[in-house]
């Protein structure tokens, strides 16, 4: 054979030694050897059959990543090795890339070119899969030695990922994110879809606000159904990290605050709320609501849990929440330019000591809502007072000390409804109690409660269902009223007393003027009093005197009609002028009505 002729079978071979020259090596240190390409020094290297192995994937021209999640940082990296086994130096122009997700580790190419010298190896050439969407991916990875350019085919699967997390520390340290399983506080999450569409859904704790959802990292922004729905969809096109923006619109007493004033304050100053745990919370100084900022009892000291609605919830020890006065001069204070978004309920509020000063004072037109509450006052304040205030108080369970339940005053017009009220418990002679005192131009809505005059029982003692003087104009609908007890000698009982001009528009009542040992009066009427009656229920169970309406001198009864009146002995009505009727025919006539009265009637409470 000739020279000639072995060069060209040499160069004929040329292509196919090159590509069995290379071996990549992936993490077990697979190398790539150079054989049969022309050095500088003119030479011929020669070929290292020893290493040729396969490639994984059992392709010897391909570098398969696998499966890969999408954007999340855990990047695929294969360290490359090229072996020069040549006996001259292996020069390597360039290495590039084709397809958008393999690179360079960080996108950052070698410095070329890069010699090796016969018989070196290198190890620092890092590939690196990085999917921006998912699905298959494909590429090739190119080396360029100047004399030719080698290329390995590229592959891997891009993974949809959702990573949800939720902070510890914060407002939202308790919320919950599910999607579609649950993420708790401190932990991440991974998630997987084909699709790259999810279901987002907060679940808040007891006490938090969902407010947003909040992306922490993405390179693609998520297209959310509702950024501002606890419950939505979003479309991720990538890794995102998130979570739900919590609002904790709260301020915790006695966690945050031990004083009840400066939770209070801190609450006003930041558009929140207070709320107080279960237990004895006792209180020497006032107590002022302020504009803006309601306040809440009865929830359990793990704040997991409230139960506050009914006087059984209020007396449970889980969930009591006992506001005790200490002393005899503080309150709860209602003032000025507080309007009906400021709420205080779930409480019990009591006093330690015998106090003229009542528990809760509600002033200068203030709108708080009042509600869910046992008052249980102590002394001859009253449980509750209304002084020029308009506030609304229900469902309450009020309790006078030795006086009235509840006292409103001086051009008040607040309304009341669905509460009990109970005048105090007084055994002094000749002393009075109340369940509801009126006064002084003042006009409310007594609207479906359960009243009762409390009781008195001293010598000359008496009690009042509702007493209303001096100009004040109640109006008394679906209540339940009953004069309560005074049995010493000379003791009285009233169901709705009103003199001095006070006016009363009193309908679809049960009133029972109760069993004063001396007198029970369901309505008494006198000096300017006016009663507007319609659709009652009048009467009285015990006493020696027993009237159903009493007029005295300057009363007068405007309208009488559809009332049941009985069971009072001495007179269905007495009047001061005319004497008494004790027959409903008698009534009727004197009354100018003909709806023919019975004893007894049905009455079905309308809407007030």
């Amino acid at each position: 054979m000739t020279h000639g002729s072995y060069f060209k079978k040499v160069l004929w071979l040329l292509p196919a030694v090159i590509m069995m020259g290379f071996l990549l090596s992936l993490f077990g240190c697979k190398e790539l050897g150079i054989g049969v390409e022309k050095a500088e020094t003119g030479t011929i290297s020669f070929i290292d059959f020893v290493n040729a192995v396969k490639i994984r994937g059992g392709n010897e021209g391909l570098i398969d990543f696998g499966g890969k999640k999408i954007g999340i940082g855990e990047k695929d990296v294969q360290t490359l090795k090229i072996k020069n086994s040549g006996t001259g130096d292996l020069v390597i122009k360039n290495m590039f890339f084709k397809g958008d997700d393999f690179s360079f580790v960080d996108g950052t190419n070698p410095d070329f070119p890069v010699i090796i010298p016969a018989g070196k190896t290198i190890n620092n050439i890092y590939l690196e899969f990085n999917p921006k969407t998912s699905g298959s991916k494909t590429g090739q990875f190119f080396i360029d030695t100047g004399t030719a350019i080698h290329n390995f085919d590229l592959a891997g699967i891009g993974l949809w990922v959702l990573t949800l997390s939720v902070p510890v520390a914060g407002a939202d340290s308790n919320n919950t994110i599910e999607s579609p399983g649950t993420v708790n506080p401190g932990e991440t999450k991974e998630f997987t879809s084909d699709t790259g569409v999810f279901t987002l859904k907060s679940v808040p704790d007891f006490l938090n606000e969902f407010v947003q959802w909040t992306v922490d990292s993405a390179s693609t922004a998520p297209e959310f159904g509702n950024v501002n729905a606890k419950e939505t969809t979003v479309v991720l096109e990538s890794h995102t990290a998130m979570h739900a923006t919590i609002n904790s619109p709260f301020v915790k007493v006695p966690d945050d605050q031990a004083n009840i004033n400066t939770a209070i304050s801190t609450a006003s100053g930041a558009g929140q709320s207070v709320v107080i745990s279960a237990g004895t919370h006792n209180v020497n100084y006032d107590i002022n609501l302020l504009p803006g900022v309601p306040v809440y009892g009865g929830y359990d000291t793990g704040w997991v849990a409230r139960s506050y609605k009914t006087p059984s919830d209020r007396t449970n020890a889980t969930y009591a929440t006992i506001i005790n006065f200490t002393d005899t001069s503080h309150q709860i204070k209602s003032g000025k330019d507080i309007k009906n978004d400021v709420v205080f309920e779930g409480f019990t509020v009591q006093r330690s000591a015998a106090s003229t000063v009542p528990l809760i004072s509600a002033t200068s037109a203030t709108e708080t809502v009042f509600r869910y509450n046992t008052l249980t006052g102590n002394g001859s304040g009253a449980a509750f007072e209304y002084n020029g205030a308009s506030t609304l108080l229900t469902d309450n369970v009020i309790t006078g000390g030795t006086g009235a339940g509840v006292y409103i005053t001086n051009y008040s017009s607040p309304r009341l409804e669905n509460n009990s009220i109970t005048g105090g418990t007084n055994s002094g002679d000749y002393e009075l109690t109340y369940g509801i005192k009126v006064s002084e131009n003042s006009s409310p809505v007594i609207y479906k409660n359960t009243i009762s005059g409390g009781t008195s029982s001293g010598t000359g003692g008496q009690a009042y269902g509702i007493s209303a003087d001096f100009e004040c104009e109640p109006e008394i609908v679906g209540n339940t009223i009953t004069g309560g007890s005074a049995g010493g000698n000379r003791g009285k009982t009233y169901g709705v007393y009103l003199i001095n001009n006070g006016k009363g528009t009193i309908g679809y009542n049960n009133i029972n003027g109760s069993n004063g040992k001396s007198v029970s009066c369901a309505l008494y009427v006198a000096y300017g009093g006016n009663l507007y009656l319609d659709y009652n229920n009048i009467h009285t169970s015990g006493g020696t005197e027993r009237y159903g309406i009493f007029i005295a001198q300057g009363g007068r009864v405007r309208n009488l009609l559809n009332n049941g009146i009985y069971d009072a002995d001495t007179a269905l009505v007495f009047d001061f002028f005319n004497g008494s009727f004790e027959t409903i025919d008698d009534v009727n006539g004197y009354f100018h009505t003909d709806t023919n009265l019975d004893y007894k009637i049905d009455i079905t409470i309308p809407d007030y």
